[in-house]
């Protein structure tokens, strides 16, 4: 019953009007990833703790990003540096949807 209600509401927020980027919190192995892979199933699961991930995506620019991956899961992001997040958040421009996972105690 619970997950069934924190579905629809993240569904709604993250279909709604308010912005590009969802962020799920939480504690350690609680579903964070789970429950984004059903909810966007059609999105693009990434993790910047992958080299050659972080490797592009330090080359992309905006416009490439949007081409290659408008629609993201960015997993474990409490693993990134400051720079990498940086780097993330700065190449989802204009069209493109983000939902980024992380435990924000570690």
């Amino acid at each position: 019953m619970k997950a069934r209600y924190l579905c629809k509401s993240l569904s709604r927020l993250a279909n709604g009007i308010n912005g590009r980027i969802l962020v799920l919190t939480g504690a350690r192995q609680i579903g964070k990833t789970t429950i984004a892979k059903h909810l966007f199933p059609d999105y693009e699961y990434l993790s910047i703790e992958d080299p050659v991930l972080s490797q592009t995506l330090s080359a992309m620019t905006a416009n490439q990003w949007k081409t290659v991956y408008p629609q993201a899961i960015l997993d474990e992001a409490q693993n990134t540096t400051q720079e990498q997040m940086k780097m993330f958040l700065t190449r989802i421009g204009n069209g493109s949807k983000a939902v980024v996972n992380g435990d924000i105690t570690q």
